[in-house]
């Protein structure tokens, strides 16, 4: 690019790069001069929206990732757009992107598991028990998922399967806060009588 600055293929092997190394301030720059030069490129306005992520700029990272999902639209782009909306509170919109995830690649839990905790936020918890075990179908060891399917439960009213769901995946849990979180649950499901 030294050579070329107009070199496209270079300034995206550049942005990845970088990306790749965790330096997303020189990414986001790299993959900035490739997309001004080829604006419609999918997988630039990707990584741009990835590293502006990285960087704690969602505004920035939405209209990239937007920009890359017209163009083509993959499972992985609905997906961190989904995430995207799901953190900024914009939960019929997460969910409708946590769909078309899904509907493009039916074999990530992730989209599951999103798909899961949005329907929870917006009180559909049955549906989100089902999304959260299809999840467990393609990763029936994400402890992320079993933690999320036992909430589920105990929101939609079934506090012993709740129970049973969380007793199993406590052991497995090594991070402090969440076995925190699951222990709280199973002790207000046993003080309840359930």
């Amino acid at each position: 690019v030294s050579l070329d600055p107009g070199h496209f293929d270079g300034w995206n092997l550049l942005g990845s790069a970088y990306y790749r190394k965790g330096d997303f301030a020189k990414a986001a720059e790299a993959y900035e001069k490739a997309a001004a030069i080829k604006p419609d490129a999918a997988d630039v306005q990707r990584g741009l929206g990835l590293a502006y992520l990285e960087l704690g700029e969602p505004a920035k990272a939405e209209a990239a990732l937007k920009r890359a999902f017209a163009v083509n639209a993959t499972a992985e782009t609905a997906f961190q757009l989904g995430k995207l909306c799901y953190n900024g509170k914009r939960f019929e919109e997460a969910l409708d992107y946590a769909l078309k995830s899904i509907r493009a690649d039916g074999r990530n839990a992730g989209a599951y598991n999103l798909k899961g905790v949005v329907l929870n936020e917006l009180g559909r918890y049955a549906e989100s028990v089902g999304s959260f075990q299809a999840g467990l179908v393609l990763a029936p060891e994400d402890i992320n998922l079993q933690v999320n399917l036992g909430i589920a439960l105990f929101n939609s009213g079934e506090p012993s399967k709740a129970r049973a769901v969380f007793e199993a995946v406590l052991p497995k849990i090594e991070q402090d806060v969440l076995r925190k979180q699951v222990e709280d649950y199973i002790k207000a499901i046993k003080s309840a009588g359930k």
